[in-house]
C-alpha cells in the first residue's frame, strides 16, 4: 500500500526535524588536515620556542642591568675612597701643622 502525500509529507517533516536537532546537539565537527597529537604537538613546540625566546631575553636584560648597577657602584665606591684619602691626608696635614705651631708657641713660650 503506497504512502499518501500527506504522510510523505509528514515523514518529511518529521526527518527535517530531526536532523535540524541533530545538527544543534551535535554541532559538525571541523575537518582539519592536523590530528589532535598533531595539534597539541605544535603548541607545545610554539610554547617551547616563545618560552626559550622570552626567556633569554629577559635573561640579558636581567644581567645587563645587573651589569650597569655593579658598574655605577664601583664608581661611587672609588669617589668616596678618593675622597677619604683626601680627607685623611688634610687631616694628616692639618695634625702636622697644629703640632709644629704648638712647637713654635712652646719654645717660644719657655
Amino acid at each position: 500500500m503506497p504512502l499518501s502525500d500527506v504522510e510523505k509529507e509528514k515523514i518529511l517533516e518529521s526527518e527535517t526535524l530531526k536532523d535540524e536537532i541533530r545538527k544543534t546537539l551535535q554541532p559538525p565537527q571541523p575537518t582539519s588536515r592536523l590530528s589532535d597529537f598533531q595539534k597539541q604537538a605544535l603548541l607545545l613546540l610554539i610554547g617551547f620556542t616563545l618560552t626559550t625566546v622570552a626567556g633569554g631575553l629577559l635573561t640579558v636584560w636581567w644581567k645587563t642591568r645587573d651589569s650597569n648597577n655593579q658598574r655605577a657602584y664601583l664608581a661611587q665606591q672609588r669617589a668616596l675612597d678618593k675622597a677619604y684619602t683626601i680627607i685623611d691626608k688634610t687631616a694628616k696635614e692639618v695634625a702636622a701643622t697644629i703640632a709644629a705651631c704648638d712647637d713654635v708657641l712652646t719654645t717660644y713660650l719657655r
